[in-house]
């Protein structure tokens, strides 16, 4: 039988999976796909969206069971990614932080875990079908747009919703929170890819930079109310 205090602190511990490993498997899981597909391909990679057609055709038909994997990985990935959305707005509701930025933030993670997930399903159906050398450049560009832009500027909206309602609670510190929110600025920027293809350098550095956010997240979001623990609105 479980004592008064144990209930006590079973109601003050938001009941949730944890943070940190949710962050931990989506960045695994992300990065285990560019790995084995670089593995399998002998260290090559997808052609740029300025290259050729043929030679984006030629690379799908080369190496199918490449991008299966890649395809699979990735499909995995946004499944932890969903997650981790979920939990962190639920654990900052039950902090007591009813404001936009819980709803936002959510939206965000939603968003970003379906883009790479349909993203996937673009790759897979890219590996596994014989299209024409126009469809083809049309789901690189559908694949491409999905997974990039379209993910990328979702997360930064999960960062961006996350940071601000955790900075103005004091739930976070501020080094975390501000990293948040210049990682969000970044992820918004990448938009730009569309008009101007050199700002897909900014990709990798909004991925990577909010993989370190998540996972630092995870580690030093209260999951506990205490007395102390301020709440409020943002």
């Amino acid at each position: 039988m479980t004592t008064l205090a144990e209930r006590q602190d079973l109601a003050l511990r938001h009941p949730s999976p944890p943070l940190a490993v949710l962050a931990a498997v989506h960045v695994v899981l992300f990065l285990a796909s560019i790995a084995v597909t670089a593995a399998i391909n002998g260290g090559e990679h997808i052609p740029s969206l300025s290259g050729r057609i043929s030679e984006v055709v030629a690379f799908f038909f080369a190496e199918p069971t490449a991008m299966r994997w890649n395809a699979f990985l990735l499909l995995g990935s946004a499944v932890p990614l969903l997650l981790f959305s979920a939990v962190v707005s639920s654990r900052l509701a039950f902090l007591g932080l009813q404001a936009a930025g819980v709803t936002i933030g959510f939206a965000g993670g939603l968003v970003a875990a379906a883009a790479l997930g349909l993203s996937a399903l673009v790759e897979w159906v890219l590996s596994a079908t014989a299209p024409s050398q126009e469809s083809s450049r049309g789901l690189q560009l559908l694949f491409f747009g999905m997974g990039g832009p379209l993910h990328v500027m979702a997360l930064g909206l999960l960062l961006a919703g996350v940071s601000v309602t955790s900075r103005l609670a004091r739930l976070l510190p501020d080094w975390l929170t501000s990293f948040g929110l210049v990682v969000a600025v970044i992820a918004e920027l990448t938009w730009l890819v569309l008009v101007v293809p050199e700002a897909a350098l900014l990709l990798p550095v909004a991925r990577l930079a909010s993989y370190v956010w998540l996972i630092a997240v995870g580690v030093l979001l209260p999951e506990s109310v205490s007395p102390r623990a301020p709440g409020g609105t943002a």
